[in-house]
């Protein structure tokens, strides 16, 4: 997690970071839930998984 202050705004804002391991997708989207993320930004240069294929874009997209 990384916490970035805005000093314009005088606002506080959280940035969590979180890579998807091994975790099945309903895991993936607990710890997403239990952190109250609303927000998901997939980074990846390439968004798929051949070894775990429910992180590709499409579909990580429809489960979250």
């Amino acid at each position: 997690m990384i916490t970035v202050y805005d000093n314009a705004m005088s606002t506080t804002r959280m940035l969590h970071t979180i890579g998807h391991s091994n975790h099945d997708i309903g895991a993936f989207v607990g710890l997403l839930m239990a952190q109250q993320i609303e927000t998901v930004i997939d980074v990846r240069s390439w968004p798929a998984s051949r070894r775990l294929p429910h992180f590709n874009r499409a579909l990580l997209h429809d489960a979250i």
